[in-house]
């Protein structure tokens, strides 16, 4: 199909109209159903064993953060989940010194969901 040049007003305004119509038959997306994580900005955290850690998206800790790979650096991380209760964190260091990050890994796992995850210990990559 080929887009025709509109020969007048009336041509132009049917051009508009359909683009109208397509755009409004578009689904709709909700940012809501991404969950508190996904933002333009990291989430601060305090505890890596917390419920909102094991939330899909972007989080970040301060110095004396519970259960990161260290308590003496900024920690930047994510979370990637599943809806049957695995998951995974990936964590890296914020180094002021601009070097290159050390980036940690671990895993977590529910029996049930609202439980309380189970986490492995996390490894140096």
């Amino acid at each position: 199909m080929t887009n025709r040049i509109p020969q007048g007003a009336d041509g132009w305004m049917r051009g508009i109209e359909r683009r109208l119509m397509a755009v409004e038959r578009r689904p709709v997306f909700a940012l809501g159903s991404l969950g508190p994580n996904i933002a333009p900005m990291a989430k601060q955290i305090v505890d890596w064993n917390s419920e909102e850690a094991c939330i899909n998206g972007w989080v970040w800790t301060d110095v004396n953060s519970l259960n990161g790979p260290d308590q003496v650096r900024i920690w930047i991380g994510m979370s990637i989940n599943t809806t049957m209760g695995h998951g995974m964190q990936l964590a890296w260091a914020h180094n002021v010194a601009l070097t290159p990050p050390e980036q940690y890994v671990r895993t977590y796992h529910k029996h049930e969901l609202g439980e309380t995850a189970l986490f492995s210990t996390w490894a140096l990559v």
